[in-house]
């Protein structure tokens, strides 16, 4: 697109922008007043927004109000926690029923057995369960453990691909893909790190032939790189491949468990793995959640009693607390009777798909990708298969900020500026996708008139 479709979007973002800090002073005020004693006023970088972050009071379902009193639906709810929405009023039973009894004891609690019960019934591929905080901690777990079972060191993992804040990890997750994405990592944690592109088998089997590494992590269909989901047939053809060369192969399904389906990605494309990695959902929205899954041959280097080697560690003062465990479980229980709901839920972010596409026509297209309750919206010339594409064929460069400014300032919230994605719950609703699409018809109707 030419320079005059760039002047016609800065001009409507100044104007995006007024509105914006109008309606959020409140929020800009403790903004301003953070800023001075905490690191970009916020805790999380994708939080801060422009030309100021929101600071949220209250959540109830699929929406959030601003502490300007502003309510929002929210495509974001929690980072993808919240699959069953924000609050719901069986799972704060659950919290008085835990607080009674006491939520972190410290010891193995009794309820450890129901959980990671629910856990394997829903991943029933799988032989084994390790609890962690966090699936950065999971991530970090499962590093270790591929390395102590193959005695290899390198890692190969997707472009744009996210597994958190692991080290060795944090790689080439934004285009151009100039490697560690962070200050302060040591070189032995990250030059072992091979990344290639997501849909790429060639480049796959090349890094395979060439590095023999421990493992391949991969998120099956990429989160934060977009919600770029596998091309026909990809994963069985991963899952072939690290098979023939003798390849570890890792899912990470922080995002995309209990998400895709009751049973994730392996559930839904039908492809095991050899381990997975848990995190959000699993522990029912409580702050503390993060497990490593796996056949028992792998998950073994866990166990002092079984592996002969020095065991890997794993662990963290509050895995396996007695809160994420009641919430976790009665969260897993619930989902793994849902799959009418599923499918409900794939049918209307489908639709959704059709009528934005539809919406955005041959002069500004856009393409929507992932599936079930992961969703990416984006405005490229045509469908991208990796990140490298989604960012590499924008039409616009300021347009998806301008888009994210559009929809936040008509109610409808969700991360990150950059690239729209969204992690919907259960409940949102025909209605609540159509505004998104009635949002972006209006602002490119702006865009064609201005």
């Amino acid at each position: 697109m030419g320079a005059s479709l760039e002047k016609r979007i800065e001009r409507l973002t100044r104007r995006e922008e007024e509105t914006y800090r109008s309606r959020t002073r409140a929020s800009l005020e403790k903004y301003t007043r953070l800023s001075r004693r905490m690191p970009e006023g916020v805790n999380y970088r994708i939080r801060r927004l422009r030309p100021h972050p929101l600071y949220i009071a209250e959540a109830r379902d699929v929406r959030v109000r601003d502490v300007d009193g502003n309510w929002y639906v929210d495509y974001w709810m929690g980072h993808g926690a919240h699959i069953m929405g924000h609050t719901p009023r069986w799972l704060g039973e659950v919290v008085g029923e835990v607080y009674s009894r006491g939520y972190h004891f410290g010891y193995p609690s009794s309820l450890l057995e129901d959980y990671v019960d629910a856990i394997l019934r829903a991943y029933p591929s799988m032989d084994a369960v390790k609890l962690t905080n966090t699936g950065t901690d999971a991530n970090n777990a499962v590093m270790r453990a591929v390395r102590a079972y193959t005695g290899r060191e390198k890692i190969v993992k997707m472009k744009g691909g996210w597994h958190g804040g692991s080290e060795a990890l944090i790689v080439d997750v934004h285009p151009p893909y100039r490697g560690v994405e962070t200050a302060g990592t040591v070189d032995c944690c990250v030059s072992s790190t091979i990344t290639v592109e997501y849909n790429d088998l060639e480049a796959l089997e090349r890094a395979l032939k060439e590095h023999r590494p421990a493992a391949v992590i991969m998120e099956p269909v990429l989160g934060a790189g977009g919600a770029i989901g596998p091309r026909p047939g990809y994963l069985r053809e991963v899952r072939r491949l690290t098979e023939e060369h003798g390849v570890l192969l890792v899912f990470d399904e922080v995002i995309t468990g209990f998400r895709l389906a009751p049973g994730g990605a392996v559930e839904f494309y039908g492809v095991e793995p050899d381990l997975v990695i848990l995190g959000k959902i699993v522990g029912g929205g409580s702050p503390s959640a993060g497990a490593v899954l796996g056949k028992w041959e792998y998950m073994k280097c866990f166990d002092t009693g079984s592996w002969s080697g020095t065991p890997c560690f794993v662990g963290g003062t509050f895995s396996g607390n007695n809160l994420t465990l009641a919430l976790g479980r009665e969260m897993i229980t619930r989902l793994l009777g849902m799959r009418g709901e599923y499918e409900r839920a794939r049918e209307v972010w489908r639709e959704f798909a059709r009528e934005a596409e539809r919406t955005c026509g041959e002069e500004t297209p856009c393409h929507v990708t992932g599936d079930s309750l992961l969703v990416g919206l984006h405005f490229t010339r045509r469908r991208p298969w990796n990140p490298t594409e989604a960012h590499e064929l924008r039409w616009s460069r300021e347009f998806n900020y301008l888009h994210h400014l559009y929809q936040r300032n008509r109610g409808a919230l969700y991360l990150t500026e950059d690239t729209a994605h969204f992690l919907p719950s259960l409940l949102h609703s025909r209605e609540h996708a159509r505004l998104i699409v009635s949002n972006l018809e209006e602002l490119l109707g702006e865009l064609v008139r201005s």
